[in-house]
Protein backbone atom coordinates (compact mmCIF):
# COMPACT_ATOMS: atom_id res chain seq x y z
CA UNK A 1 0.00 0.00 0.00
CA UNK A 2 3.33 2.46 0.79
CA UNK A 3 4.55 1.88 -2.81
CA UNK A 4 0.89 3.52 -4.40
CA UNK A 5 1.92 6.42 -1.96
CA UNK A 6 -1.32 5.69 -0.21
CA UNK A 7 0.66 6.17 3.02
CA UNK A 8 4.33 6.97 3.66
CA UNK A 9 6.91 4.06 4.44
CA UNK A 10 7.42 5.57 8.08
CA UNK A 11 3.35 5.22 8.59
CA UNK A 12 3.75 1.64 7.10
CA UNK A 13 6.92 0.73 9.25
CA UNK A 14 5.12 1.95 12.37
CA UNK A 15 1.73 0.28 11.41
CA UNK A 16 3.17 -3.17 11.17
CA UNK A 17 5.32 -2.78 14.38
CA UNK A 18 2.33 -1.62 16.35
CA UNK A 19 -0.46 -3.78 14.95
CA UNK A 20 0.70 -7.33 17.11
CA UNK A 21 -0.13 -5.16 19.84
CA UNK A 22 -3.31 -3.49 18.99
CA UNK A 23 -4.68 -6.87 17.94
CA UNK A 24 -4.00 -8.72 20.92
CA UNK A 25 -5.85 -5.66 23.19
CA UNK A 26 -8.83 -5.77 20.79
CA UNK A 27 -8.85 -9.73 21.90
CA UNK A 28 -7.66 -9.58 25.25
CA UNK A 29 -9.76 -6.85 26.90
CA UNK A 30 -12.79 -8.56 25.55
CA UNK A 31 -12.09 -12.15 26.87
CA UNK A 32 -11.11 -10.39 30.24
CA UNK A 33 -14.93 -8.80 30.14
CA UNK A 34 -16.19 -12.42 28.97
CA UNK A 35 -14.49 -13.47 32.44
CA UNK A 36 -15.87 -11.35 34.44
CA UNK A 37 -19.13 -12.44 33.64
CA UNK A 38 -18.61 -15.78 33.35
CA UNK A 39 -20.83 -18.30 35.25
CA UNK A 40 -19.29 -21.64 36.28
CA UNK A 41 -20.91 -24.31 37.51
CA UNK A 42 -20.20 -24.08 40.92
CA UNK A 43 -18.97 -20.74 41.30
CA UNK A 44 -19.01 -17.02 39.46
CA UNK A 45 -16.80 -14.55 39.10
CA UNK A 46 -17.93 -11.33 40.50
CA UNK A 47 -17.40 -7.31 41.05
CA UNK A 48 -18.07 -5.76 44.90
CA UNK A 49 -17.37 -2.52 45.78
CA UNK A 50 -14.73 -1.44 47.86
CA UNK A 51 -16.88 -1.14 51.06
CA UNK A 52 -19.38 -4.08 50.64
CA UNK A 53 -18.92 -7.56 51.66
CA UNK A 54 -19.69 -10.66 49.62
CA UNK A 55 -23.21 -10.86 50.54
CA UNK A 56 -23.71 -7.36 49.05
CA UNK A 57 -24.94 -6.13 45.95
CA UNK A 58 -22.82 -7.06 43.03
CA UNK A 59 -21.36 -4.10 40.58
CA UNK A 60 -21.30 -4.56 36.57
CA UNK A 61 -18.08 -4.97 34.98
CA UNK A 62 -18.02 -1.79 33.04
CA UNK A 63 -14.77 -1.56 30.60
CA UNK A 64 -13.03 0.74 33.11
CA UNK A 65 -13.00 -2.05 35.90
CA UNK A 66 -12.48 -4.49 33.07
CA UNK A 67 -9.21 -2.66 31.94
CA UNK A 68 -8.38 -2.19 35.63
CA UNK A 69 -8.15 -5.65 35.97
CA UNK A 70 -6.32 -6.81 32.93
CA UNK A 71 -3.33 -3.93 33.70
CA UNK A 72 -3.65 -5.78 37.11
CA UNK A 73 -3.20 -8.96 35.31
CA UNK A 74 -0.71 -8.11 32.48
CA UNK A 75 2.11 -6.44 34.92
CA UNK A 76 2.05 -8.75 37.37
CA UNK A 77 1.88 -12.23 34.98
CA UNK A 78 4.57 -10.45 33.14
CA UNK A 79 6.83 -9.96 36.23
CA UNK A 80 6.08 -13.58 37.87
CA UNK A 81 6.68 -15.45 34.67
CA UNK A 82 10.00 -13.35 34.33
CA UNK A 83 10.78 -14.83 37.67
CA UNK A 84 9.98 -18.33 36.84
CA UNK A 85 11.78 -18.26 33.55
CA UNK A 86 14.94 -17.69 35.54
CA UNK A 87 14.37 -19.90 38.85
CA UNK A 88 12.89 -22.47 36.77
CA UNK A 89 14.63 -22.43 33.35
CA UNK A 90 18.44 -22.16 34.80
CA UNK A 91 18.34 -25.49 36.31
CA UNK A 92 15.79 -27.47 33.63
CA UNK A 93 18.07 -25.84 30.81
CA UNK A 94 21.34 -26.95 32.47
CA UNK A 95 19.53 -30.80 32.93
CA UNK A 96 18.52 -30.81 29.18
CA UNK A 97 22.15 -29.35 28.14
CA UNK A 98 23.19 -32.76 29.57
CA UNK A 99 21.68 -34.79 27.01
CA UNK A 100 23.06 -32.30 24.13
CA UNK A 101 19.92 -32.01 22.29
CA UNK A 102 19.51 -30.80 18.48
CA UNK A 103 18.96 -27.60 17.91
CA UNK A 104 15.29 -28.30 17.22
CA UNK A 105 15.10 -30.01 20.01
CA UNK A 106 16.04 -27.29 22.45
CA UNK A 107 13.63 -24.62 20.53
CA UNK A 108 10.97 -26.97 21.29
CA UNK A 109 11.81 -27.28 25.16
CA UNK A 110 12.30 -23.57 25.10
CA UNK A 111 8.55 -23.43 23.72
CA UNK A 112 6.77 -25.94 26.31
CA UNK A 113 8.82 -24.57 29.70
CA UNK A 114 7.64 -21.09 28.30
CA UNK A 115 4.36 -22.16 27.77
CA UNK A 116 4.09 -24.01 31.31
CA UNK A 117 5.82 -21.23 33.30
CA UNK A 118 3.28 -18.58 32.13
CA UNK A 119 0.74 -20.74 32.36
CA UNK A 120 1.34 -21.43 36.09
CA UNK A 121 2.28 -18.06 36.95
CA UNK A 122 -0.94 -16.76 35.15
CA UNK A 123 -3.01 -18.91 37.68
CA UNK A 124 -0.79 -18.07 40.35
CA UNK A 125 -1.13 -14.25 39.37
CA UNK A 126 -5.22 -14.80 39.27
CA UNK A 127 -5.51 -16.48 42.77
CA UNK A 128 -2.86 -14.97 44.61
CA UNK A 129 -2.86 -10.92 43.84
CA UNK A 130 -6.31 -10.07 41.63
CA UNK A 131 -9.23 -12.03 43.78
CA UNK A 132 -10.08 -10.43 46.92
CA UNK A 133 -7.43 -7.59 46.08
CA UNK A 134 -8.91 -3.85 46.27
CA UNK A 135 -8.68 -2.02 43.20
CA UNK A 136 -9.55 1.24 43.10
CA UNK A 137 -13.57 1.46 44.02
CA UNK A 138 -14.25 -2.57 43.52
CA UNK A 139 -12.68 -5.71 44.70
CA UNK A 140 -12.58 -9.38 42.21
CA UNK A 141 -14.18 -12.27 43.85
CA UNK A 142 -15.43 -15.58 43.20
CA UNK A 143 -19.61 -16.49 44.65
CA UNK A 144 -20.78 -19.33 45.41
CA UNK A 145 -23.68 -20.60 42.75
CA UNK A 146 -26.57 -21.47 44.40
CA UNK A 147 -28.06 -24.69 44.33
CA UNK A 148 -31.07 -23.63 42.64
CA UNK A 149 -29.64 -22.01 40.12
CA UNK A 150 -27.43 -25.26 39.29
CA UNK A 151 -30.21 -27.51 39.67
CA UNK A 152 -32.05 -25.15 36.94
CA UNK A 153 -29.56 -25.06 34.62
CA UNK A 154 -29.01 -28.99 34.65
CA UNK A 155 -32.35 -29.57 34.23
CA UNK A 156 -33.19 -31.09 30.83
CA UNK A 157 -36.48 -30.68 29.69
CA UNK A 158 -38.42 -34.07 28.42
CA UNK A 159 -40.10 -33.97 24.95
CA UNK A 160 -43.50 -36.15 24.85
CA UNK A 161 -43.41 -38.53 22.15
Amino acid sequence: MYQSRGISFDTFVWGTKLAPYVFYYCAAIPVMRFVLHKRFRQFRVVLWSQAGEPPSETEKPFYGRVIRVWWAFCWRAALYSVIGTVVAGFPLRFVVALFAPTPKVSALFEMVLATMVGAAMGLYVIYSTILDENMADFRVGLLAVEASETSASQAVPTSAA
